[in-house]
């Protein structure tokens, strides 16, 4: 607190004021804000690594800490577009770098978050690599690291749309690697979102292809015969005991699976 007295207009003291609800510090903090923005996005040399500092306000000021202190003395479009100008004038990796841009953007409302969320989802999904570098540099692009940070947010903030387009950038990254969480988009889909389902029917992951066609049978899609005897003779039986689930039919009464045939005998029964 000392230290904020001794220099008020200091950049830690403005966010901090601005925490406070201070609104006399708003022009100083927006100024703030487009100066790093062009000084973060003209930055071409690798930093060295971050000496360490004295006292908490010692520290840089980071971008997304000046977003969050105008977000508590804005109004919430206007809160929203200083987040959207943001998202616009960074590269994708280094928007996924940002460990604070999303847990300041919860200070936004409902309907403003979801209209940033949906900005950053179509920012990190159009983006490409120009050139693939080593794992051990990762730089190169990775679907599953750009959705991670609005993990949470996507099942909390979410709608169709943004359910949909995290389900899009996420059949994308689980074929490299085992790890399946898609975050609570599920009661987002309606009928509308069957098409974009269905793709994932075709992952090499069993568990995207099982969660897919117990996602369909949600949403009520109606199979038809072709695509059920697919799935019933899928090699997972993960898959295989959702669409039984789906068509209640008998074709698991033989299945080398205990639980498969379970599903069936217990399908058959209720149907009966």
């Amino acid at each position: 607190v000392k230290g904020f007295m001794d220099n008020p207009d200091s950049d830690r003291a403005l966010v901090a004021r601005a925490g406070l609800g201070d609104r006399t510090t708003k022009k100083k903090l927006e100024e703030l804000l487009q100066s790093s923005i062009r000084n973060k996005a003209n930055k071409t040399v690798k930093e060295k690594p971050r000496p360490r500092y004295r006292t908490y306000l010692d520290v840089p000021i980071e971008v997304s800490e000046i977003l969050g202190a105008l977000a508590c003395i804005s109004e919430p479009n206007e809160a929203a577009s200083h987040f959207l100008d943001y998202i616009q004038n960074q590269t994708v990796p280094e928007l996924f770098e940002d460990n604070y841009f999303f847990r300041f953007l919860i200070l936004l409302p409902q309907e403003q978050v979801r209209k940033v969320l949906k900005a950053y989802l179509a920012k990190a999904g159009d983006w490409q690599p120009i050139v693939e570098k080593p794992i051990s540099e990762f730089t190169h692009y990775d679907s599953g690291r750009a959705l991670y940070p609005c993990r949470k947010l996507v099942g909390v903030y979410g709608d169709r749309e943004i359910a949909e387009e995290f389900f899009r950038m996420w059949l994308l990254a689980i074929n490299r690697n085992d790890n399946f969480e898609l975050w609570g988009i599920s009661p987002y889909f309606t009928i509308e979102s069957a098409e974009l389902l269905k793709k994932g029917l075709a992952s090499d992951n069993e568990d995207m292809r099982a969660w897919c066609v117990w996602q369909l049978r949600k949403i009520g899609y109606e199979w038809d015969s072709e695509e059920l005897d697919k799935l019933v003779r899928d090699e997972s039986w993960k898959v295989r005991a959702n669409a039984l689930l789906t068509s209640g039919g008998r074709e698991g009464s033989l299945d080398e699976n205990s639980f498969v045939r379970f599903v069936c005998s217990y399908r058959v029964q209720r149907r009966d």
